[in-house]
């Protein structure tokens, strides 16, 4: 139990032998982490999901990061459908003085409340009015707090997916219609929502007339299309972001059924464009759950394992110009990611990274990154004019030339799009040329990385 409300808490994560890029926060969780939500007035994090437990502590739906383990906010969320496990919390914010979180549950600790709570340090309680059917997200918008997502009602306020609330009381935003919604339920979708240009923006799964077709925003008082909307027979909107001034939108939607991206494009308040050349898998199926800025990169998650190309196995940065990925493994998806200082960190499905164990959530620490993001997070990069990189095309032979005395040892590594290395080679104090027989390389594209004590140098080579 925090016996105060408000506090300062400064910690530091102990890393032991695991993936050199990662380390766990504790042992995680026993189940999927939805939502990772860092408070920067008290210094916590907190986690929301499906789990019931944490290492063999009791954390049931919710939990808070006290520096050293996880612990519960009271006796969390209900377990109606398993006693070992909670209708999951989907999104968790602070507004005001309390921390809210929404999801599938009906109740939080003792109260009975219909998949929304607040938490104000000691107790849980539940707010003025019940809603109908599951909130997605939280955004605070001109200091309201908005919630969206699959509910229509909210007391006795029709409010179609979207309504927002200011610490006493709920009200409507624009009068949001019920959307066409034959092929995909019976009501609107909302799965966020954001102000981008003074307008309110709204996307999810939803159809409807005029155009209206999986995002939308208000114009003096009226809903109204975005220049053809995102389409498809199945395609929906997950989340968005501004990103230097344009509005990011990704999700479940292709070029090939008439969309601007494959999952991710942005809009400039007149016209779409893809960045980079968009997020997919070399499967079938490819989404982004979410998506997040942090120093002037913009971060997606979800699944997919291409980036403009570019490895990026269900994470991906943008610089405003290209894709990078950050070479990790994943043995299941990632729904969520938040900035934590300089860093941030990630939760979803997932029980390892690179083979280590992180149950569902894990802090980036740094490390290698595929292409030309290395300067994120405490990566500096190489004068790249000073690699050369030749011939390229190669077909036979591979030679890299590295400046007089590279400092200390290290390697140059070369990857195929998969992030898989195909080749090594030691750096070696006294010697200048590098040269990798190629011949077994299949043909395609692949990426060279120099790495050294005082950064790294990435070049895109292809293989004829």
């Amino acid at each position: 139990m925090i016996k105060n409300k408000f506090f300062i808490l400064y910690f530091f994560i102990p890393i032991v032998s695991y993936s050199q890029n990662w380390v766990p926060l504790d042992k995680g969780f026993n189940s999927f982490v939805r939502c990772v939500y860092h408070d920067s007035l008290s210094g916590l994090i907190y986690a929301g999901g499906d789990f019931g437990k944490a290492a063999d502590s009791t954390v049931m739906g919710i939990a808070f990061w006290d520096g050293n383990e996880w612990q519960s906010l009271g006796l969390g969320m209900d377990a109606q459908h398993s006693s070992g496990f909670p209708n999951h919390v989907q999104s968790i914010l602070r507004y005001g003085n309390d921390i809210y979180a929404c999801g599938g549950f009906n109740q939080a600790g003792t109260i009975y409340t219909d998949y929304i709570a607040k938490w104000d340090g000691l107790q849980w309680d539940s707010l003025s009015s019940r809603f109908n059917s599951t909130p997605f997200r939280f955004r605070i918008i001109d200091n309201e707090l908005y919630i969206c997502g699959t509910f229509d009602t909210v007391g006795n306020i029709v409010c179609n997916g979207l309504i927002k609330w200011n610490g006493s009381q709920f009200s409507n935003v624009g009068n949001l219609p019920r959307f066409d919604t034959t092929e995909f339920g019976e009501v609107n979708t909302i799965t966020d929502v954001i102000k981008f240009q003074d307008k309110i923006y709204i996307a999810g799964n939803f159809h409807g007339v005029d155009g209206l077709s999986s995002i939308a925003y208000l114009d003096s008082g009226t809903w109204k299309p975005l220049h053809n909307g995102v389409v498809g027979t199945f395609a929906y909107v997950t989340c968005m972001a501004e990103f230097n001034g344009e509005l990011y939108v990704s999700g479940l939607f292709t070029k090939q059924e008439g969309n601007t991206g494959d999952h991710i494009q942005k809009w400039n308040g007149v016209s779409w464009s893809e960045p980079g050349n968009g997020l997919f898998s070399n499967g079938v199926f490819s989404q982004v759950n979410a998506l997040i800025v942090l120093k002037n990169h913009l971060i997606a998650v979800g699944s997919f394992e291409l980036a403009g190309g570019v490895p990026a196995e269900r994470i991906a940065m943008y610089d405003g110009q290209i894709w990078c990925g950050l070479g990790s493994h994943f043995n299941n998806t990632l729904l969520s990611i938040e900035v934590i200082d300089s860093t941030f960190i990630i939760c979803g499905g997932f029980t390892t990274i690179d083979g280590d164990t992180m149950n569902y959530i894990s802090k980036w620490t740094g490390g290698s990154i595929v292409d030309t993001c290395s300067s994120l997070i405490g990566i500096n990069p190489l004068d790249q004019e000073e690699y050369i990189f030749f011939p390229n095309p190669c077909m036979q032979y591979l030679t890299i030339k590295v400046p007089d005395n590279p400092t200390k040892a290290h390697v140059i590594l070369v990857k195929n799009l998969l992030g898989i290395t195909v080749a090594s080679i030691t750096l070696l104090t006294d010697q200048e040329k590098y040269t990798f027989n190629s011949v077994t390389w299949p043909s395609g594209i692949y990426f060279v990385e120099v790495q050294t004590d005082q950064g790294r140098a990435v070049k895109k080579i292809i293989k004829e």
